[in-house]
Protein backbone atom coordinates (compact mmCIF):
# COMPACT_ATOMS: atom_id res chain seq x y z
CA UNK A 1 0.00 0.00 0.00
CA UNK A 2 1.28 2.84 -0.96
CA UNK A 3 1.21 6.39 0.25
CA UNK A 4 -1.22 7.62 -1.71
CA UNK A 5 -3.63 4.94 -0.74
CA UNK A 6 -3.02 6.34 2.61
CA UNK A 7 -4.13 9.73 2.10
CA UNK A 8 -7.73 10.08 2.32
CA UNK A 9 -8.40 13.94 3.32
CA UNK A 10 -5.55 15.90 5.36
CA UNK A 11 -2.26 15.14 4.66
CA UNK A 12 -1.20 16.58 7.50
CA UNK A 13 -2.84 14.41 9.87
CA UNK A 14 -0.30 11.77 8.48
CA UNK A 15 2.89 13.11 9.72
CA UNK A 16 4.83 11.95 5.94
CA UNK A 17 8.52 12.45 6.01
CA UNK A 18 10.84 13.16 3.03
CA UNK A 19 11.41 9.40 2.97
CA UNK A 20 8.34 8.02 2.62
CA UNK A 21 7.46 10.64 -0.13
CA UNK A 22 10.92 10.35 -1.79
CA UNK A 23 10.26 6.22 -2.07
CA UNK A 24 6.95 6.88 -3.05
CA UNK A 25 7.88 8.93 -6.16
CA UNK A 26 10.25 6.40 -7.13
CA UNK A 27 8.03 3.51 -6.65
CA UNK A 28 5.20 5.76 -9.03
CA UNK A 29 8.07 6.61 -11.32
CA UNK A 30 8.85 2.58 -11.69
CA UNK A 31 5.10 2.15 -12.17
CA UNK A 32 5.08 4.83 -15.01
CA UNK A 33 7.90 3.42 -16.68
CA UNK A 34 6.72 0.06 -16.74
CA UNK A 35 3.43 0.87 -18.13
CA UNK A 36 5.07 3.04 -20.73
CA UNK A 37 6.79 0.21 -21.47
CA UNK A 38 3.49 -1.80 -22.18
CA UNK A 39 1.86 0.80 -24.05
CA UNK A 40 4.77 0.66 -26.46
CA UNK A 41 4.57 -3.03 -26.75
CA UNK A 42 1.13 -2.82 -27.23
CA UNK A 43 1.50 -0.11 -29.59
CA UNK A 44 3.63 -2.27 -32.07
CA UNK A 45 1.74 -5.45 -31.75
CA UNK A 46 -0.85 -3.61 -33.12
CA UNK A 47 1.07 -2.45 -35.91
CA UNK A 48 2.47 -5.52 -36.37
CA UNK A 49 -1.25 -6.94 -36.85
CA UNK A 50 -2.28 -4.33 -39.06
CA UNK A 51 0.77 -5.09 -41.31
CA UNK A 52 -0.24 -8.31 -41.28
CA UNK A 53 -2.95 -7.77 -42.63
CA UNK A 54 -1.73 -7.16 -45.92
CA UNK A 55 -1.02 -10.61 -46.53
CA UNK A 56 -3.62 -12.30 -44.77
CA UNK A 57 -7.17 -14.11 -46.91
CA UNK A 58 -10.06 -12.43 -46.74
CA UNK A 59 -11.22 -15.41 -43.76
CA UNK A 60 -8.57 -13.84 -41.62
CA UNK A 61 -9.20 -9.84 -42.23
CA UNK A 62 -12.30 -9.52 -39.89
CA UNK A 63 -10.48 -11.42 -37.16
CA UNK A 64 -7.61 -9.10 -37.25
CA UNK A 65 -9.62 -6.15 -37.55
CA UNK A 66 -10.88 -7.62 -34.05
CA UNK A 67 -7.36 -8.55 -32.20
CA UNK A 68 -6.85 -4.65 -33.68
CA UNK A 69 -9.53 -3.29 -31.90
CA UNK A 70 -9.06 -5.12 -28.77
CA UNK A 71 -5.34 -3.90 -28.63
CA UNK A 72 -6.70 -0.14 -29.51
CA UNK A 73 -8.91 -0.29 -26.07
CA UNK A 74 -6.37 -1.53 -24.03
CA UNK A 75 -3.71 0.68 -25.44
CA UNK A 76 -6.61 3.52 -24.63
CA UNK A 77 -6.95 1.82 -20.92
CA UNK A 78 -3.59 1.66 -20.87
CA UNK A 79 -2.78 5.69 -21.24
CA UNK A 80 -5.55 6.72 -18.86
CA UNK A 81 -4.07 5.01 -15.87
CA UNK A 82 -0.68 6.44 -17.32
CA UNK A 83 -2.45 9.76 -16.37
CA UNK A 84 -3.25 9.04 -13.42
CA UNK A 85 -0.01 7.65 -12.28
CA UNK A 86 1.52 11.02 -13.95
CA UNK A 87 -1.45 13.25 -11.29
CA UNK A 88 -0.01 10.70 -8.29
CA UNK A 89 3.67 12.07 -9.00
CA UNK A 90 2.57 15.73 -9.06
CA UNK A 91 0.53 15.00 -5.58
CA UNK A 92 4.06 13.52 -4.03
CA UNK A 93 6.22 16.05 -5.80
CA UNK A 94 4.00 18.88 -4.32
CA UNK A 95 4.18 17.05 -0.76
CA UNK A 96 8.05 16.96 -1.08
CA UNK A 97 7.88 20.35 -1.68
CA UNK A 98 5.85 21.50 1.23
CA UNK A 99 8.22 19.44 3.67
CA UNK A 100 11.34 20.84 1.82
CA UNK A 101 10.00 24.46 2.54
CA UNK A 102 8.25 23.80 5.69
CA UNK A 103 5.38 24.71 4.23
CA UNK A 104 2.79 22.66 5.80
CA UNK A 105 1.12 24.94 8.50
CA UNK A 106 0.75 27.71 5.53
CA UNK A 107 -2.03 25.02 4.04
CA UNK A 108 -3.90 24.02 7.14
CA UNK A 109 -7.25 23.28 5.06
CA UNK A 110 -5.77 20.92 2.61
CA UNK A 111 -8.79 19.37 0.72
CA UNK A 112 -9.47 15.73 -0.41
CA UNK A 113 -6.89 14.65 -2.72
CA UNK A 114 -8.29 12.18 -5.42
CA UNK A 115 -6.66 8.87 -5.49
CA UNK A 116 -7.09 6.96 -8.30
CA UNK A 117 -6.35 2.92 -8.16
CA UNK A 118 -4.75 0.92 -11.20
CA UNK A 119 -8.32 -0.52 -13.18
CA UNK A 120 -9.23 -3.90 -12.51
CA UNK A 121 -9.74 -6.22 -15.15
CA UNK A 122 -13.44 -6.90 -15.56
CA UNK A 123 -14.80 -9.86 -13.69
CA UNK A 124 -18.17 -10.38 -15.32
CA UNK A 125 -19.97 -10.22 -18.73
CA UNK A 126 -21.92 -7.06 -17.53
CA UNK A 127 -18.62 -5.00 -16.30
CA UNK A 128 -17.01 -5.53 -20.06
CA UNK A 129 -20.01 -4.86 -21.84
CA UNK A 130 -20.32 -1.43 -19.69
CA UNK A 131 -15.93 -0.64 -20.49
CA UNK A 132 -16.62 -1.14 -24.12
CA UNK A 133 -20.19 0.95 -24.07
CA UNK A 134 -18.03 3.57 -22.46
CA UNK A 135 -15.81 3.76 -25.41
CA UNK A 136 -18.25 5.25 -27.44
CA UNK A 137 -16.79 3.90 -30.62
CA UNK A 138 -18.43 3.60 -34.26
CA UNK A 139 -19.73 0.56 -34.69
CA UNK A 140 -17.48 -2.31 -35.17
CA UNK A 141 -19.43 -2.71 -38.87
CA UNK A 142 -18.00 0.54 -39.61
CA UNK A 143 -14.59 0.26 -38.04
CA UNK A 144 -14.15 -3.15 -40.40
CA UNK A 145 -15.19 -1.88 -43.18
CA UNK A 146 -12.31 0.95 -42.47
CA UNK A 147 -9.56 -1.06 -42.29
CA UNK A 148 -10.72 -4.02 -45.37
CA UNK A 149 -10.79 -0.52 -47.50
CA UNK A 150 -7.20 0.27 -46.22
CA UNK A 151 -5.97 -3.25 -46.93
CA UNK A 152 -7.37 -3.50 -50.42
CA UNK A 153 -6.05 -0.10 -51.01
CA UNK A 154 -2.96 0.17 -50.12
CA UNK A 155 -0.21 -2.49 -51.01
CA UNK A 156 2.62 -4.27 -48.12
CA UNK A 157 4.93 -1.80 -48.94
CA UNK A 158 2.45 1.15 -48.16
CA UNK A 159 1.70 0.11 -44.88
CA UNK A 160 3.51 2.16 -42.72
CA UNK A 161 1.50 5.44 -44.77
CA UNK A 162 -1.88 3.20 -44.17
CA UNK A 163 -1.10 2.61 -40.43
CA UNK A 164 -0.70 6.25 -39.67
CA UNK A 165 -3.19 7.31 -41.81
CA UNK A 166 -5.41 4.49 -39.88
CA UNK A 167 -3.88 5.61 -36.52
CA UNK A 168 -4.40 9.33 -37.00
CA UNK A 169 -8.42 8.93 -38.03
CA UNK A 170 -8.72 6.81 -35.10
CA UNK A 171 -7.34 9.05 -32.79
CA UNK A 172 -8.68 12.23 -34.26
CA UNK A 173 -12.76 10.24 -33.75
CA UNK A 174 -11.67 9.88 -29.90
CA UNK A 175 -10.68 13.44 -29.58
CA UNK A 176 -14.38 14.50 -31.20
CA UNK A 177 -16.18 12.12 -28.59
Amino acid sequence: MGIIDRIKGNPLKLKLTRDELTAERIRLKAEEKRTISEVERLSAEKKDLFNSGFQSNDREKPTLVLQIQQLYRKVKLENIYLKKISDQINVVDNLIYLIDNNMFDKFKDFTSIHVYPKPHPPTSVEQLKSIVDNFNETPIDNETDELLNIWSTYNASQSEEAFDKWDRGKIAKDEVN
